[in-house]
């Protein structure tokens, strides 16, 4: 039974010593999540061990109760080799063996100890829910004495939350901001990530100021102190071209340089409060949830700072021009970071098609037409026009035209993440051909030409957040594969819940092979097409086919795996997974500075603090 479970759970078993069974991950493969792995495997030997105990007790009596388990874990660098005589075999040597064994022989009955270093990886993996310090220090033969956790990965971060929970926990953070620990509705998890997402929106807000006090705002002034929220559906709105600035060279010159925020303390306040309240419109589901939101806008402000950091031209202007007015105006970067927050802003899980099908009041409200887009959008605007937030809206913009292209960009932002609608991805596929593939009028007028640099730079700042809200797939195989297995989670749960009527295990295989050749692939290659991400283009492009290429020969195995992870999870509840999966130990890039980014980014390296 302990082999079964650990060929499932890629551990490899190493030999049984008397009544020692003796296990290894991260060999002879190696494995970056091989702490999360063994502890796995070792809570479902312990729940196998027990089970079997209480089988044998019904047939050979009570005494049989007397049997137990206890296991011990250790993480660290082994000698490993083939032992040669009569009976070879493969053994390992060292002290992170030997310190294996002092953990297991110290350990209690029916528990699972672990030593520091592993749990200093369970940790950076996120999983400290799962550990509870041992009150006494353990005397270990050849250590001396040493700190060690018990382990328990059945423990919940916290509990999952229904959309009435979320908006308690949104009444407590609004009406009662001097909360007492007990009430606090984000872990530290969320909290880094909140400020995080505070830090990016506020270094591109502090370049709108900047550029705005060096260069005044022309026409008429919004009067923040009656705007309204209720404006027209937001798919009404969407604009076939936003109209961007025309190049300023007076502004141009600070553009490069690093805005200072040290005097934008209220903003920055500000700031956290709107990031902290549309936090807590994200559901608590497997993927859709802040965490992506979060790992979107990572994604969305590295594109954004490849092509305004850009080296290649001898002028701004030139940069200006070759980026069709992108690279010039921080406004358009300030809302496609801010889109990108709040593009799945209380989304269910479930997708449009489903919510449609329903008749659920969101398909309702919005008419059928992109119905969880729409409301991200409905509720992330609603927010910002909340009169606390009269001050940020100044910062943001103060004249009706800076307005209505803020508003236009957010809204074509979002909505341009609505793939499942083929009509929407058909008239975006248009007015792609008409920005890059239309053969161009060589006798255009100069503001001819201003609408056609305007619809190209449209269609770019589009093409930017569907990238990234896809960008797992143009990455590393192993955050390909999290992202992935986050997404199947979150149908698989929908449909044990019967909230969608399709079991995802039986055509996902053949669906992501149809995704990358539809929509991935010819999304990565669009990047190059544009001309203004220089060899990030190749890079993405790199990486989504070596991805196909992966799913195409392990993609059937994966695709086993998921199905008996959560089969298992359905069979014996105790031993159910979180919704919470491995960390990277990654680098994370500061939101201005690129120079220290590849593309194995993710967020949970921020999340987790690594």
């Amino acid at each position: 039974s302990f082999d079964v479970t650990a060929k499932k759970l890629k551990v490899f078993k190493v030999e049984t010593i008397g009544d020692c069974y003796m296990a290894v991950t991260g060999l002879p493969n190696p494995d970056e999540s091989h702490a999360v792995h063994m502890a796995r495997f070792a809570y479902q030997c312990l729940m196998g061990m027990k089970e079997l105990i209480r089988e044998l007790e019904a047939i050979l009596g009570p005494g049989t109760s007397d049997l137990a388990l206890r296991v011990g874990m250790h993480s660290g660098s082994v000698t490993a080799g083939v032992l040669r005589g009569e009976k070879s075999r493969f053994q390992l040597f060292g002290d992170t063996v030997n310190t294996a064994s002092r953990m297991e022989s110290t350990s209690e009955r029916g528990r699972i100890q672990v030593s520091q270093e592993t749990a200093d990886l369970l940790m950076a993996a996120g999983k400290s829910h799962w550990l509870k310090p041992r009150e006494e220090l353990v005397v270990a033969k050849g250590k001396g004495e040493l700190k060690t956790y018990w382990l328990d990965p059945t423990k919940k971060r916290r509990h999952t939350k229904t959309h009435k929970d979320i908006r308690v926990a949104q009444e407590i953070a609004v009406n009662n901001p001097n909360a007492g620990p007990g009430e606090a509705p984000f872990d530290d998890k969320y909290a880094r990530l909140i400020d995080w997402n505070v830090d990016v929106l506020l270094h591109h807000l502090a370049r709108v100021i900047s550029c705005r006090s060096r260069s005044p705002s022309r026409g008429s002034l919004v009067n923040h102190s009656s705007e309204v929220a209720l404006l027209p559906a937001a798919i009404n709105d969407v604009a076939e071209v936003v109209a961007l600035p025309p190049f300023d060279a007076d502004s141009s010159k600070f553009r490069r340089a690093r805005p200072d925020v040290s005097m934008l303390q209220q903003t920055r306040a500000d700031l956290h409060e709107y990031v902290k309240r549309i936090a807590l419109m994200y559901r608590d589901v497997p993927f859709h949830n802040f965490e992506h939101a979060s790992h979107v806008t990572l994604c969305a402000n590295k594109l954004l700072n490849r092509l305004i950091n850009s080296d290649e031209y001898e002028s701004e202007e030139a940069l200006h021009n070759a980026t069709f007015g992108i690279s010039s105006d921080p406004l358009t970067h300030f809302a496609i970071v801010f889109a990108a927050l709040i593009h799945d802003a209380d989304h269910t899980g479930v997708p449009n098609a489903q919510l449609v099908k329903d008749k659920h009041e969101l398909a309702v409200k919005f008419d059928n037409k992109s119905v969880a887009e729409q409301n991200s959008v409905h509720l992330g605007w609603e927010l910002l026009m909340d009169p606390r937030f009269e001050r940020l809206r100044k910062c943001i913009y103060q004249t009706n035209v800076e307005r209505k292209r803020f508003r236009q960009l957010v809204i074509n932002s979002v909505l341009a993440t609505d793939i499942a609608d083929r009509q929407c991805n058909e008239e975006r596929q248009v007015k792609w051909d008409k920005a890059f593939r239309k053969k161009p009028n060589e006798d255009a007028s100069p503001l001819q030409l201003q609408e056609d640099m305007n619809r190209r730079a449209t269609a770019v700042i589009e093409h930017i957040i569907q990238v990234s809200d896809v960008a797992h797939t143009m990455q590393h195989w192993h955050i390909y594969r999290r992202w992935n297995e986050r997404l199947f989670h979150e149908m698989h749960e929908a449909f044990q819940t019967g909230r969608v009527s399709v079991d995802p295990s039986t055509n996902w295989y053949i669906g992501e092979l149809g995704f990358f050749d539809y929509y991935l692939i010819p999304l990565a290659m669009k990047l190059k097409e544009c001309g203004v991400f220089g060899a990030s283009g190749y890079e993405y492009i790199s990486y989504v086919l070596k991805n196909k290429k992966e799913w195409e020969r392990k993609g059937k195995q994966v695709v086993q795996e998921m199905v008996l992870l959560y089969k298992d999870a359905e069979e014996q509840e105790e031993s159910s997974y979180d919704s919470d999966y491995d960390s990277d130990d990654l680098e994370y890039d500061s939101p201005g500075d690129l120079s220290s980014v590849d593309d194995e980014d993710d967020i949970d390296s921020l999340s987790e603090g690594n």
